[in-house]
């Protein structure tokens, strides 16, 4: 009939629609390469089925997202790939990738069904080590508690294996298609910055600056962050992951803008601090010059095989030099990639001073020495950086801009 064929046609429509989020032929060779090097992890650690819930992870193995907060995991074993999620996100695992998922529904309880199907699934003879990512975001204390239990019921000859960096590990050095993504996000974010700082006027409402340089992001394609904008004027600048509020920015203030873009599901973040006013004073001046120098050397200084915690020796001792009171922070970099809600960082990698980690080639690294300057607030002229045999390059090309908008260089 006319109807059968009008709906047939809607639902061919719909599924062409679904199937552009599919990964691209490219992407998918990398899932695949990526499925491969992780397995051979699990071999060496003689791992035989790894249980990952790290939303991160398991969007680097298979392209699955959500923002839903249930519990959701991927099934991994060196023939077999699998994802369990929530009724409701399982649409996500059917369009967004091409990995076979269950799910369960609202009357179930998560870690029952979870179990269920590792039983039916895997032989207990064939499973000796079942790798757990104990330091999950995911799964609360309860749920965690009840899955060793019933994991080690399932398999009385096998023993439980901590698994949290088996993926992240990997994650920290990126591809080309990786890098190609995290320069979109950096795009993104250099199109928030100048138009926030264009928007930074005395007057304006924290929270509306915010809105705009929110607009400009999205203009440029930018998806949700991993975090909110941060953006404080004035002595809120001394405040830890100060969001905008309802405050109106003063003549004579520091607006400090912390930024991230995401551009499929890759973060850039950038710090940038401008001063209100005619004139800058000195404290400013000779804060952006030192903090700007700090960066500039430690960037030259992110080579493979130097430890972060030389890098940030390095970049602490020039801007301890600075005259006037300050606090400089604890960390000065981090890996940024794959972020979800609430981070953008990957945690195998922070640059602080007890740091014996060496940058690899590929990494792409937030670099933040920062100083908070008390009843002033913040200055922070941070880059995204990625580490090269010759030095780290920046991803925004190495530029900055005045009040006026000019582009200048670092």
């Amino acid at each position: 009939s006319t109807q059968s064929t009008g709906v047939l046609l809607v639902h061919i429509a719909i599924r062409n629609t679904m199937e552009q989020l599919k990964p691209s032929d490219r992407e998918a060779a990398e899932f695949k390469n990526r499925l491969k090097n992780v397995r051979e992890e699990m071999n060496k650690g003689k791992v035989d089925l790894a249980i990952l819930s790290n939303m991160e992870n398991i969007f680097y193995l298979s392209n699955y997202q959500t923002v839903g907060g249930c519990v959701q995991v991927l099934l991994l074993t060196q023939d077999d790939v699998h994802i369990i999620t929530r009724e409701l996100e399982a649409t996500n695992a059917e369009f967004r990738t091409s990995v076979s998922y269950s799910f369960y529904n609202e009357s179930q309880d998560p870690i029952d069904v979870l179990v269920k199907e590792i039983s039916n699934r895997y032989n207990p003879d064939n499973i000796r080590v079942v790798g757990l990512e104990y330091n999950t975001t995911r799964l609360t204390f309860k749920q965690m508690n009840q899955l060793q239990s019933n994991l080690l019921h399932h398999f009385p000859s096998g023993s439980l294996s901590d698994v949290s960096h088996l993926v992240s590990t990997l994650r920290l050095t990126k591809s080309p298609l990786e890098i190609e993504k995290v320069r979109r996000a950096a795009a993104i974010v250099h199109a928030g910055l100048r138009a926030g700082v264009a928007a930074a006027e005395p007057g304006i409402l924290e929270t509306n600056l915010g809105g705009v340089v929110l607009k400009a992001m999205c203009g440029e394609g930018c998806e949700y962050t991993a975090y909110p904008v941060f953006l404080c004027s004035g002595a809120t600048g001394c405040l830890g992951h100060y969001t905008p509020s309802q405050k109106r920015v003063v003549e004579g203030e520091v607006v400090f803008f912390e930024i991230g873009g995401c551009f499929e599901r890759y973060h850039a973040a950038r710090m940038y601090s401008v001063f209100l006013g005619d004139e800058e004073p000195e404290w400013f001046s000779s804060a952006e010059a030192i903090v700007r120098k700090a960066v500039s050397v430690g960037r030259q200084m992110m080579k493979p095989g130097t430890r972060a915690k030389d890098v940030d020796k390095v970049m602490r001792d020039i801007i301890s030099k600075y005259p006037h009171q300050h606090k400089q922070s604890e960390r000065s970099g981090y890996s940024i990639g794959i972020g979800f809600y609430t981070d953008w960082s990957n945690p195998d990698f922070y640059i602080h001073p007890a740091s014996e980690a060496e940058f690899q080639e590929n990494m792409t690294i937030h670099l933040i020495p920062w100083i908070q300057l008390p009843g002033k607030g913040a200055i922070g002229f941070s880059d995204t950086v990625l580490v090269t045999n010759q030095g780290g390059i920046s991803l925004f090309e190495g530029h900055y801009y005045n009040r006026n908008l000019q582009t200048i260089s670092l």
